[in-house]
């Protein structure tokens, strides 16, 4: 095993952070903490049919589930079209959406907009820059500087993929790309879908953390605000280290049957097709991180992961009961009049790399 029973200590930015093991409890969950281990979830397809081509893929058309009898059922009509591209990952994505219907089981539609994939045997540059950056961030301590800029996908990059406001824009959009369904009424939650793509080896390096919800405030949340310039501009929320009371969290050795589960968003849909952002920001935009761990045996395999960002789970209108309080449900009013322009907005939307 690469990690203590408790956790491992690592550096994330400047200041040495104590990465707790998830695996000591059962009780993690969406709404609490904003994140789940999804278990017995094995994969679909061969590794060797998903993990061809790192980075990330961002689809013609957004792929939409419905559910029959639990079952995920294919909506888009583009599907049928031999220019769409029926392969492989259409059944990867029908897994996902089974996925978000175990976690969300009031889930009515799912809708993925593409994946993101690595391989550290295929990016072997990935590797000289994070020793580069290494390198750099070094000298920055010894010189008593206290910044730690923001450096894309690199291990330690500790963000939330949107923010409040960013994220509404985006969800307004998407809605308008399905505007033959009813969405008034509903909730729309953004997950992501993280895992392990190597059949025959755990992770025991390079891991993906998850900061749990119950640890950080709005105020925090709203106080690591920023733009990402290397993605356009995109807002996004970024801490460069935690403070004391901020609480990060690992599953080690995750095999490829396990799924980590993370909110990015969520929001509520009027009849009207306004776009609300729920209260408690901070239980719907979970921070994450990659991080090298220090405790990895020598010579383990380096990691692949597999990764399906932003997923929208629309859920039953019965279950969209609006909790937006106050002063939350005046921050924004989004209507879903944009015109829908999903291949170049999502190409910014996320890294190629968690």
């Amino acid at each position: 095993m690469s990690s203590s029973l408790f956790g491992v200590l690592t550096w994330l930015g400047h200041k040495e952070t104590f990465v707790e093991n998830g695996r000591r409890s059962d009780d993690w969950n969406l709404d609490e903490h904003g994140f789940c281990l999804l278990e017995d979830m094995p994969m679909p397809v061969a590794e060797k049919d998903l993990t061809q081509h790192a980075g990330f893929e961002c689809r013609e058309h957004p792929v939409l589930f419905g559910f029959q009898n639990e079952r995920p059922q294919l909506l888009t009509p583009e599907a049928k079209e031999p220019s769409f591209g029926l392969d492989q990952w259409l059944v990867y994505y029908s897994h996902v959406a089974k996925a978000a219907k175990k976690v969300l089981p009031e889930a009515e539609y799912v809708i993925i907009t593409g994946h993101s994939t690595f391989s550290a045997e295929l990016s072997p540059f990935r590797q000289v820059a994070y020793a580069l950056r290494s390198c750099f961030l070094g000298a920055l301590r010894l010189l008593g500087t206290e910044e730690t800029p923001p450096m894309g996908a690199m291990p330690d990059f500790i963000h939330a993929d949107h923010t409040v406001e960013q994220g509404a824009h985006l969800l307004s959009t998407a809605l308008e790309s399905f505007n033959g369904l009813e969405l008034g009424g509903r909730r729309v939650v953004s997950v992501n879908f993280w895992r392990n793509a190597r059949a025959e080896a755990r992770i025991q390096n390079h891991h993906m953390a998850v900061v749990n919800a119950q640890s950080i405030s709005d105020d925090e949340l709203q106080a690591s605000k920023f733009k990402n310039y290397k993605m356009g501009g995109l807002e996004q929320y970024h801490l460069t280290h935690l403070s004391d009371n901020q609480r990060l969290v690992y599953f080690p050795n995750m095999e490829s049957s396990e799924i980590l589960v993370f909110k990015q968003r969520a929001y509520d849909v009027s009849d009207t097709n306004i776009v609300t952002p729920l209260a408690e920001p901070h239980k719907h935009h979970i921070l994450h991180t990659a991080f090298l761990d220090p405790t990895a045996p020598r010579g383990t395999v380096p990691r692949k992961a597999i990764a399906c960002p932003g997923v929208l789970v629309v859920l039953k209108a019965a279950e969209a009961k609006s909790d937006v309080k106050g002063d939350a449900r005046s921050t924004l009013l989004h209507r879903t009049g944009l015109a829908p322009s999903w291949k170049k907005e999502l190409k910014q939307t996320f890294p190629p790399e968690e």
